[in-house]
């Protein structure tokens, strides 16, 4: 059950960033990252990085 919860918390990450709800998103990114790190699953941990970046790079510049 832990790579489904990681895969939603993933999910609701982007969705949250979507609704331009930055700290949820980053919340949710992060719990999907440590999830997939304790895991092993390299290729979904690379993926939820990346949306990581964007959501805190795009938090930071909707804030400006």
């Amino acid at each position: 059950m832990l790579p489904l919860q990681a895969h939603c918390h993933r999910g609701l990450g982007t969705l949250y960033a979507t609704a331009g709800r930055w700290g949820q998103a980053r919340t949710a990114l992060s719990i999907a990252i440590d999830l997939y790190c304790a895991m092993g699953m390299t290729f979904w941990l690379l993926q939820a990085e990346a949306a990581l970046g964007q959501v805190s790079g795009a938090g930071v510049a909707g804030q400006a």
